[in-house]
């Protein structure tokens, strides 16, 4: 450490003990002798098991697998057999950031890499991201970051279900060569499988997982920003995974929280959500209310009952509010499938009104609201004396469906997906349910 000096004072020489000091490095660079001009950006990618589903048709001197040239003589037969053995590597995911072409590409031992972590390791390298640079600044981290949108990690972790990392950066120049790499704020994940939302089988044009990062990427950055800390929660909150069933439930409340506060669906105004002609009702009912209690606060202060009179007061008040604002939870997620066209609570209530539940709650909005009081103010769930477990899964499983459509429609993604809802159906569209879907599609049956 150039230009670092420590001092140890005891106040006698023998009362001094060896002592051991340890430094971390927050920025480390390590400089080639390489004076050419950045040309690439080079990421290795910790746990990233996102499928391929697209094929590099042009030279690249980054490439892992590069297609051979084949020779000249070939022709017919053989030399379709040799075109399709020459590319049976050639897969990569590729995308847009900037207008320029970006790729992810698995390593050559990527088989064994991923039979590793199946088998219990944290965490392995396992592709490569590689990108092209323009006039970006990247001399140091902090000017890679500056303009390198880091949440694109995030976003391929939400679609292929594992949290993936990078452990440095490294700058490249026209032919491959290495100039610098960039080390310090390592993100280690820790490798556990959640959801796999984009496969490679997602064959129809403008799906898959290049195509979704090619839309995330064209969001606006604040937009990037609170999709990608939505994107998080619901990567995390995917059944199967080593969290208990609550937490699970925990990470998608947080998910639809943050969407909808984003959206300004925080508080609803309820009387304008009614019909006009029950909303009509609504206000005759309440204004009766009001009558009635002003009489008994007026026979309460007649009688020196000055308590009561206090008390009913407090009522009236808030019976005068009661079909005002509302902060509910289900009610701003109901607002926020709306907002995306999504009939997915229609559907439910439905099933619900012609299959009346254990707890009396009436509607889907009631039970998420309900969920939501037990996971975050109560901090668990009683699954032995108060809540069912199969009910608290299909919640999560339709939670975590309805947050993928959501962030797909958000990022302009129109492309198919595997819905954790329908996995043996294969490839969905974004838009799959609709007001006549059965319920049974959505897990309740």
């Amino acid at each position: 450490m150039a230009g670092m000096t420590a001092q140890l004072i005891v106040s006698k020489p023998e009362d001094a003990k060896r002592t051991q000091l340890r430094f971390r490095v927050s920025e480390g660079k390590f400089e080639t002798d390489n004076s050419n001009e950045p040309k690439f950006f080079v990421l290795p990618l910790l746990n990233c098991i996102a499928e391929p589903g697209n094929s590099l048709n042009v030279s690249h001197p980054l490439r892992i697998y590069p297609t051979p040239l084949l020779p000249e003589s070939l022709a017919g037969k053989e030399r379709f057999v040799a075109e399709l053995t020459a590319r049976k590597h050639n897969s990569v995911i590729g995308f847009y950031f900037s207008g320029r072409l970006c790729f992810i590409e698995r390593l050559a031992d990527y088989e064994e890499r991923e039979a590793s972590l199946q088998a219990g390791a944290q965490r392995l390298i396992t592709a490569v991201l590689v990108g092209e640079l323009g006039a970006e600044p990247v001399t140091t981290l902090q000017e890679f970051f500056s303009w390198f949108p880091v949440e694109v990690i995030s976003a391929l972790g939400f679609a292929s279900g594992v949290e993936v990392g990078f452990p440095w950066i490294e700058i490249r120049d026209h032919q491959g060569a290495l100039i610098r790499r960039l080390h310090g704020r390592r993100w280690l994940p820790t490798f556990d499988e959640g959801d796999v939302l984009l496969k490679s089988i997602d064959a129809k044009d403008g799906s898959g997982m290049g195509p979704f990062l090619t839309h995330y990427l064209a969001c606006a950055p604040e937009k990037r920003s609170y999709l990608r800390a939505a994107m998080n929660h619901a990567r995390i909150g995917s059944l199967g995974t080593a969290l208990r069933l609550y937490d699970i439930l925990d990470h998608l409340i947080r998910a639809c929280e943050c969407l909808c506060r984003e959206h300004g669906f925080v508080q609803q105004n309820l009387l304008p959500k009614l019909s006009p002609a029950t909303e009509g009702q609504v206000k005759g009912i309440l204004a009766g209310v009001a009558v009635a209690l002003e009489s008994l606060i007026d026979a309460a202060q007649r009688s020196k009952q000055f308590d009561d009179a206090r008390v009913l007061a407090s009522i009236k008040s808030r019976a005068a509010n009661m079909a005002g604002t509302e902060q509910k939870f289900g009610l701003a997620v109901v607002d926020l499938l709306q907002c995306f066209g999504l009939p997915d609570h229609s559907v439910i209530d439905g099933y619900i009104a012609a299959n009346p539940r254990m707890d009396g709650l009436r509607d889907w909005a009631s039970v998420i609201s309900s969920y939501r009081g037990a996971t975050i103010h109560e901090g668990y769930m009683d699954f032995d004396k108060k809540h069912d477990a199969n009910d608290v899964v299909r919640i999560c499983a339709h939670l975590k469906d309805a947050l993928t459509r959501i962030i797909f429609k958000e990022v302009g993604y129109s492309g198919t997906y595997e819905s954790v809802l329908a996995r043996s159906y294969g490839p969905r569209a974004v838009d799959w349910i609709q007001p006549t879907t059965e319920p049974d599609r959505l897990g309740f049956s």
